[in-house]
Parts: structure tokens; sequence; C-alpha cells
């Protein structure tokens, strides 16, 4: 990648002749958050930069915004790649349709974040009594304040949203799927849903494959969202553009502009047993543009390295 811990080793590198490619899998950060400037402060140094074979990246649109910030810095190589992972989901998905397996019969309740990890700070700012207008000024490392605040906010108002759709719809069954880094509080999260027969709370496997065997996605604006699109499954977004915490937290990121997907509690709380959800021409479009996921990502990433 390139965060400044890969200094000393493009240093090292570059002492025994040996190309350094970068390849960052961190976009989505620019597309999640108002201000990116402490995602560049994490970055490499400029003079880094110029030591590294090439920065692959993954479309147009990241090219352009890494041009942008190191504009000052001459013959800056940067080569559109995709993201590999996007090869993988394709090939998920087309095995799957060879396949032909049946949907499962769960509706999939994907978390976007570590609600217990973002409680420690919603927790920090409630005893010390901070005044909520100044988070945004204070960093815990990567982790700024207020975004943190605002998404425990946001996650506990989720979780609360899954609740009472569990509740509303008994004869559908619904499967929670955590955010990976909460498989240490997988028991705290499990007894929030004890009481409710039709909600299974597990980790196992991988996401892709959990949404591929689902009917329905339901997440926030998030990578879990823009996966269940290029898997060809209906999805529904919790998100509310006039909740503050809601807009702070996910306000810039391009599933958000699916306003036709939202759902969130200034509606009823949806009946899903016969619920069709069309994902038409306009969400494939967008979400193309942002992630050039029909690119061939390896082919063009060993392109790059033999033409070496």
């Amino acid at each position: 990648d390139i965060y400044k811990t890969s200094e000393s080793l493009i240093d090292i590198l570059n002492l025994r002749g040996i190309k350094y490619f970068a390849y960052h899998e961190e976009e989505h950060r620019l597309f999640n958050f108002h201000k990116t400037e402490e995602f560049y402060k994490d970055l490499i140094n400029p003079e880094y930069i110029k030591k590294i074979g090439s920065f692959l990246s993954l479309s147009e649109r990241t090219k352009e915004f890494f041009y942008n910030h190191h504009k000052k810095i001459p013959n800056l190589k940067i080569s559109i790649v995709g993201n590999p992972k996007y090869d993988y989901i394709k090939l998920l998905r087309e095995n799957y349709k060879k396949n032909k397996k049946k949907d499962n019969n769960y509706n999939l309740f994907a978390l976007t974040e570590s609600f217990f990890k973002c409680y420690k700070f919603y927790h920090y700012v409630k005893k010390n009594n901070l005044n909520l207008n100044d988070l945004d000024k204070i960093n815990f490392a990567q982790y700024n304040l207020k975004e943190m605040y605002c998404q425990y906010v946001y996650t506990k108002e989720k979780l609360k949203f899954f609740i009472k759709m569990a509740k509303n719809n008994p004869s559908e069954m619904f499967l929670l799927r955590p955010h990976p880094s909460e498989k240490e509080n997988l028991e705290r999260l499990k007894k929030l849903f004890k009481k409710l027969k039709n909600v299974e709370v597990n980790l196992d496997g991988d996401l892709y494959n959990c949404i591929l065997n689902s009917k329905l996605v339901i997440s926030g604006p998030s990578s879990s969202i823009i996966d269940s699109l290029i898997l060809e499954k209906p999805f529904l977004i919790f998100y509310d553009p006039k909740n503050h915490c809601h807009f702070h937290s996910y306000g810039v990121h391009p599933t958000t502009k699916f306003e036709e997907k939202f759902i969130n509690f200034n509606q009823n709380i949806i009946d899903i047993s016969n619920l069709k959800v069309n994902i038409g021409e306009k969400e494939n479009k967008l979400i193309l543009d942002y992630t050039n996921y029909e690119i061939n990502s390896y082919e063009k990433i060993f392109k790059i390295i033999e033409s070496l």
C-alpha cells in the first residue's frame, strides 16, 4: 500500500534495485468521508511517491483524486488497474449461475461498522462531556472522533431498525452478518437478537457467499451494497439523508444516490414477504463509474509487470 509505514520497505527495495508498485485498497475512504485530509496525511511523503515504480489505481475517478493531490510531483505514474477483489466477485457470480443454485430463504442484514468499537468513541465523548461541534477537530490515530461518534449513533439506529423489521416479518428468516472486526463481540451481538427466532447472527464464511445465497440484502451505504449490485442481488439501504449522523457518516458514498432504495425510521417498517426490488441501469452505471469493476484487474497488473 502507500501508507507511511511502507516508507522503510520502499527504501530497502530501492537499495536492492527492486521496483515497488503501490496498490492501495483504501479508495473507499475517498468515497465515504466528507474530509479526506486525514487520509492523505496517512500516505507516504511526496519524495517516496517519486521512488515507486507506479501507483496502481482503481478507476479514472480515483486516479484524478491522486493526481490532484500530488500534482506538484513531476512525471507521476498512475495506472488504472481496477480491483482484483471484483475479479473474484465476478467469478463467484458466474459460478453461481452455472450451478443454478436456488436462493436460500433468508434476508441478509449486513453491518458496515463494528458497533462495539464505535461505542468506545461514543462513550469517550459522553464521559468527557465533549461539545459535539468540536469533535471534528479531534483524531485518534486514523480515527476522527466525530466520524466514529456518528457511526455509533447510526449503527445503533440500524440495529434497532433490523430488530423492528424482523418482528414485523415473523415469517421471514434473517441472517445478521456483523462487521468482520466484531468477532470478539459476537456473543454480545447475539444477545441483542436472542428473543427473535427468525434471526441468526453469524460470521461464518465470507460476505460474498452470504450475499449470493440471500434473496434480499439490507445494509447501509457501503461496499456490501456495491458487492450486491455486482452479484446481481436486490438490496435496500438503511439511510436517512436528513439525519445528521447518517449524512456525516455516509453522505458522500456513491450508493446514497439510490434514493428509491432508502429505508429508515421515517417510514413504516415494510412487509418484505412479497417485496420486489429492481436494480436498473442507473445503479449499474453509477457503480461502474466509481469501481471500474468490469475491468479484468489481474490481467492489467500482469501486463504492467511483464512490460518491465
